[in-house]
This record gives C-alpha cells, structure tokens and sequence, in this order.
C-alpha cells in the first residue's frame, strides 16, 4: 500500500526529520516534570481517599501547598500511614517547582518565542519541544478567558 502511495503520489511521502540532541535533553525535563507531576497527584489522591473513608477530609488546596495544608488534617491513627507519603509530596512539590525554574530557563534561552506567544497559541515545529509554562504565569485557560470577558463581569 505504502509503495503504491509513493509510485502515485511521491508528495504525499516526506522524509522524517529527528529531533537534535539539544531538543531531546530539553524533552527529557518536560517528561521528566510531567511524571514527577504524574506521581504526585496519585499521592495526594491516595492521602485524599484514606481520609475520606476513614470520615475525614483533607482541606480544599493547590497540589503545590497540599503537603503544608493536609498534614494537619491527619488524625494520629493513620499518621504513621500518611506521614511518609506526606513526606514524599513534599519532596515532588520541591522537585517539580526546580524542575519549573529550568523549564523557565530553557524558555528563555532556547525557545524565545514561548515567552511571547500564549500557550493555546503555541505550535512548535519538529524538533522544538512545546515547553508550555504553567497557565498561572500564562494568562490562565480559555474557560477564565471567556469568563472574563463575558459581559456579568
């Protein structure tokens, strides 16, 4: 089939292009955020669901000051369950907020145009790697953007 595109058609078949060492280093931190990012939200899941079926909850937080916040909220009979993975929350908090700084800093070096253009607008071509900041220092979503401009506001 793929032969007979090519005999036919020989535009519909274009070379590949790789990604250059740099752009892989550059992906591997994203990726390497997006799984610390990943873990922690099955920590803090996990922390949630104990409490709640043992009748407590946990306070109504970011991801990023859950550690703070919810290790009050532990009652002394699952401390010695929860308090590791509290630890633990912590330690990826800690980890994801360096991991932002270098991606802050790749953003700024590297790859200019992501500071100029929002995320939603971002397209980058093969080989680039699409290193999105956070909507909070982005301009938020389009959800918050169409609130805002909605005329009740």
């Amino acid at each position: 089939m793929l032969a007979e595109l090519g005999r036919t058609n020989a535009l519909l078949l274009a070379p590949i292009t790789h990604r250059s060492e740099q752009a892989q280093s550059d992906l591997c931190v994203l990726r390497a955020r997006d799984e610390l990012v990943r873990a922690r939200t099955g920590m803090i899941n996990h922390v949630r669901g104990v409490l709640k079926s043992n009748g407590h909850r946990a306070p109504t937080c970011s991801a990023d000051s859950f550690g703070r916040k919810a290790s009050t909220a532990i009652p002394a009979n699952l401390e010695s369950g929860l308090r590791p993975v509290m630890t633990r929350i912590a330690a990826l908090t800690a980890a994801i907020a360096g991991l932002d700084k270098q991606i802050e800093q790749l953003c700024a070096e590297r790859y200019p145009i992501t500071q100029a253009l929002p995320p939603r607008a971002l397209r980058a071509p093969r080989g680039v790697p699409s290193a999105i900041r956070s909507r909070k220092r982005c301009g938020g979503s389009a959800a918050s953007d169409r609130l805002s401009r909605s005329p009740s506001c």
